[in-house]
């Protein structure tokens, strides 16, 4: 007998992160494709994230990811950056209001082939009294 409630069946636990998200890849037929998005939740395991794209990445294709961690809110000056390979899971139309078909923007899930690539190009702004 069901109570209504599923138990936590997830792996890692996520995060619900807007930030930049740029990825690319290859269909296959061998086209490169490449977008933008934002991210609606990051794990150490994957990430879901929304894009514009007129066609959706391909479900089980591998695509580059890069995520930005803008510092102090300001993406002009990123203190962080993940990158990594994924594989796409499934990708559905979604309006990012009412969260119904559309087909205007793509929810996108990707589980990470490892742990992501993180550089620290200015770390400076993480010492005590940076601004």
């Amino acid at each position: 007998m069901s109570t209504g409630t599923q138990p936590e069946q997830r792996r890692h636990r996520r995060l619900d992160l807007a930030l930049p998200i740029r990825f690319s890849g290859r269909t296959a037929t061998g086209a490169g494709y490449h977008g933008q998005g934002l991210t609606a939740d990051i794990s150490s395991g994957g990430v879901r994230f929304e894009t514009d794209l007129a066609e959706p990445p391909p479900t089980s294709a591998d695509v580059a990811i890069h995520i930005t961690i803008p510092r102090h809110g300001d993406s002009a000056k990123s203190a962080v950056f993940l990158s990594g390979n994924a594989r796409v899971l499934r990708c559905a139309p979604v309006d990012a209001t009412t969260r119904r078909h559309t087909g205007a923007r793509w929810l996108v899930a990707a589980r990470f082939d490892a742990h992501p690539d993180i550089s620290l190009p200015i770390v400076e702004d993480f010492a005590p009294g940076a601004s």
